[in-house]
C-alpha cells in the first residue's frame, strides 16, 4: 500500500486555530519555556514533555506507513532514513 502526504490537509492543520488542542499542556506556558531556553546552560535549550497529545500522537502512530518498498532508503555514514517525495496536491 503507497502512503503519499495530502497537501490540503497539511494546509488545513496548519491555519485551523483549533489544532492548539493536537498539543500537549506545554502550548498554554510558552512564556515560562522561553524564559526556561534563554536561561538555560550552557546553551539555550529546553526539552518538551508530551510534544503533542496522546490521543492525537497515537492517531499519529497508528496511521504511519509501514510499508516502505518504495521509499528512497539512505544508509550512509551521515544519515540512516527513509524519504518519500509521493505529495498528492489537493
Amino acid at each position: 500500500m503507497e502512503q503519499n502526504i495530502c497537501k490540503s490537509y497539511l494546509r488545513e492543520i496548519e491555519n485551523d486555530e483549533n489544532n492548539y488542542n493536537l498539543f500537549g499542556d506545554w502550548i498554554s506556558n510558552i512564556e515560562n519555556l522561553a524564559l526556561r531556553f534563554k536561561t538555560a546552560a550552557p546553551f539555550g535549550h529546553i526539552k518538551i514533555d508530551n510534544f503533542l497529545n496522546s490521543d492525537y500522537a497515537e492517531k499519529l502512530y497508528n496511521s504511519y506507513p509501514t510499508d516502505f518498498e518504495n521509499w528512497y532508503n539512505y544508509c550512509n555514514p551521515i544519515e540512516v532514513k527513509y524519504a518519500n517525495d509521493k505529495i498528492i496536491s489537493q
